[in-house]
Order: structure tokens, then C-alpha cells, then sequence
């Protein structure tokens, strides 16, 4: 996978690349089949400059002050009847424990509104400490996990940003 070091540099803030994820996870929803050019054009990213890999494709964009998002898209095998994609926004000095507030344009709560308002059932995931681990949504053609992230060193028990969205899509219409 590319490194942040080595990433494409950004063409779309970080904001944005999760309101397009959130439009490419409606129109797959919606039946589009997932495929490496429809995930290219509808986050930015040249086809050209997805690294191909294992079982799919990745790219990392470049974004300020050490940060970038990775996108990842893979399939057992062609005839497979599931594919994933995955947004991920990593920090190159602190992953865990970063503050997020560079890339949390769009927060947990507005990537939560927007799968609750499309009727996506919510299941939570918490730790012992009622610390949000994960939130997933799940319909009858994709499952999908929002990871949490901090915005900031005293946000500790009260994720606000998203740090990973993980989306499992039934290929080929599967």
C-alpha cells in the first residue's frame, strides 16, 4: 500500500472524501455494481494511481500536516458474492491517538444522521467504560462499520470523528 510519504497529493479535503464515499455507499445501494473506476471517479482519485494489490486496489491521498486517507477496494475473487471498500484517515507521527479535528469536517454524528435518515437500522458497540467502539448499519446489500476517532486529547471518552468506514457491498448483484 502506498505510504503517507509517498501519497497521491490531496485533490479533495478530507470533508469531502467523506461526503463521496457517502454518495458512492448510496449509489451502490441503490444497485450500481462496485468496481475500480466507479470507486476512482467518484472519490477523485486516478484509476492510474490505484496500486493494485492482493485480491484488489489502494491509493493513500496526501492531506496538511501529516495526514492522508486511504482508500482500499478487494474481492475474494471475481465471481465473489461480496466486495468491500474501505476510507480510512491515518496520521503519520500518532494513528491512535492523534487529533482528528484536521479531517473531522464531517463528524461522527453526520455520517450517523445520514445512515439513520437513509433507514439504515444502528447497532452500537461500546466498550466496559461506555466508550463507542464502532457503530454498523446493515441492510440486505451492504454492511457497514463507522470506527471512531478523537478530535481532540480530552475527547478521550466521547469519539466525535470517524476514523475508518468499513463497507461490505453484495457483488454483481448478488
Amino acid at each position: 500500500m502506498t505510504t503517507p510519504d509517498t501519497a497521491t497529493p490531496a485533490t479533495i479535503a478530507a470533508e469531502d472524501a467523506g461526503k463521496r464515499f457517502l454518495k458512492l455507499i448510496e449509489r451502490l445501494n441503490a444497485g450500481e455494481s462496485l468496481a475500480l473506476g466507479a470507486l476512482a471517479e467518484a472519490m477523485d482519485v486516478p484509476v492510474a494511481e490505484m496500486e493494485p494489490r492482493h485480491n484488489g486496489f489502494s491509493a493513500a491521498v496526501s492531506l496538511d500536516d501529516h495526514w492522508s486517507y486511504a482508500l482500499e477496494l478487494w474481492q475474494d475473487s471475481p465471481s465473489a458474492p461480496w466486495a468491500a471498500i474501505n476510507l480510512q484517515f491515518d496520521h503519520a507521527d500518532d494513528h491512535e491517538y492523534a487529533d482528528f479535528s484536521l479531517v473531522c469536517g464531517m463528524t461522527l454524528a453526520a455520517y450517523r444522521e445520514a445512515f439513520k435518515a437513509s433507514g439504515y437500522p444502528e447497532k452500537l458497540d461500546h466498550d466496559a467504560s461506555g466508550r463507542l467502539l464502532a457503530a454498523s448499519y446493515a441492510t440486505d446489500r451492504m454492511f457497514i462499520i463507522l470506527k471512531p476517532g478523537m478530535k481532540g486529547a480530552d475527547d478521550k471518552s466521547n469519539p466525535s470523528c470517524v476514523r475508518r468506514i468499513e463497507l461490505m457491498n453484495r457483488a454483481n448483484g448478488g
